[in-house]
C-alpha cells in the first residue's frame, strides 16, 4: 500500500498498487475475488469507498476522480474466469469527473484481448438509490450494482459474485435481467467472472524510466 496526495487534493489517502503487471505504477480502484464484500451500495458507500485495500474494495469515486483529474491516465481491465483463464482491456484518456457531473467517466480507445465491453464516454455513475443512466429502467436496481450505467451497459463489473461462472437471470417482465459479474465481449451477460480490477497508471508511465 502507498500513501497517494493527488494535485489539487485536499488530503492524502492511501492506495493498493500493482508494481507486476505490464512494468507496474497502477493504482487500483476496485478489486474482485472472493465475494466477501457487497457492492450493492448506495450513493455515499460509492463516494467514500469500501472495502479492504488488500481485499475486495472500491476506492471511492472521490478519490479515483482526484486521481485521474491529475494528467492523461490508462484504465486496465484484468478479468479471470473460473478456469483461471485471463483477458484483459485498456481505455486510454481515462478521467472520472467530479460528484457535481455525478462521477461521469471519460475513456478514449480501446485495446486488449477481453473485447470493449466497458461503458460509453460520458456515461454517468448510478446507484440503487440515485439512478443517473440514459435508460428508461433503473439499471442499478436491475443489475444489483453500483456503475457506469448508459442503457444497462454491457458490463457489470460490481455485480454479484455467484460462484463457479454460469447463473440464471431473471425475467422482470420487459427482459433478462443479469446481476452478475459480467463482460459481454468476452463470457456474454450469464457468466459471472471469477476476479477482476480495475487500475490506473499515467499514460506516460513507461517514458519515465
Amino acid at each position: 500500500m502507498y500513501e497517494v496526495h493527488p494535485q489539487g487534493s485536499n488530503h492524502s489517502f492511501h492506495v493498493y498498487c500493482d508494481q507486476e503487471d505490464e512494468g507496474g505504477g497502477w493504482t487500483l480502484f476496485q478489486r474482485r475475488w472472493d465475494g466477501s464484500e457487497s457492492f450493492y451500495r448506495g450513493w455515499k458507500a460509492y463516494k467514500e469507498g469500501f472495502g479492504h485495500l488488500e481485499g475486495e474494495h472500491w476506492l471511492g469515486n472521490d478519490k479515483i476522480s482526484a486521481v485521474t483529474k491529475q494528467g492523461q491516465y490508462l484504465m486496465r481491465v484484468t478479468l479471470e474466469d473460473w478456469s483461471n483463464s485471463t483477458r484483459y482491456a485498456e481505455y486510454s484518456q481515462f478521467y472520472v469527473e467530479n460528484e457535481d457531473k455525478m462521477y461521469r467517466v471519460r475513456v478514449g480507445s480501446y485495446y486488449g484481448n477481453a473485447g470493449d465491453s466497458f461503458p460509453n464516454s460520458g456515461s454517468r455513475f448510478s446507484t440503487y438509490d440515485s439512478d443517473y443512466d440514459a435508460s428508461m429502467y433503473h439499471c442499478a436496481e436491475l443489475r444489483k450494482a453500483g456503475w457506469w450505467y448508459w442503457d444497462c451497459t454491457h458490463a457489470n463489473l460490481n455485480g454479484i459474485y455467484y460462484h463457479g461462472g454460469d447463473y440464471e437471470g431473471g425475467w422482470n417482465g420487459h427482459y433478462y435481467v443479469y446481476d452478475g459479474i459480467t463482460w459481454l465481449s468476452w463470457k456474454g451477460y450469464f457468466y459471472s467472472l471469477k476476479s477482476v480490477t480495475l487500475k490506473v497508471r499515467p499514460e506516460n508511465f513507461n517514458d519515465r524510466f
